[in-house]
């Protein structure tokens, strides 16, 4: 999967960035300032989509 394909299927104020060899998965607060992340993980194009998806999940006994 392309990095254009994986950013396309996170939700708005999500993105994944590329550094060299590693991915950084970024999150801005509807609150924060225009282009102020804030970095939720580090690794692989896999791992940073595992760790986005891992947000994503609701939480046990959840309304949601």
């Amino acid at each position: 999967m392309t990095l254009t394909a994986t950013n396309a299927r996170l939700k708005a104020g999500w993105k994944i960035v590329r550094h060299g060899h590693q991915f950084a998965l970024l999150w801005q607060s509807q609150k924060a300032k225009p282009g102020r992340y804030k970095i939720l993980a580090v690794g692989s194009l896999p791992k940073t989509l595992e760790a986005y998806e891992d947000l994503m999940r609701p939480l046990p006994g959840g309304h949601g």
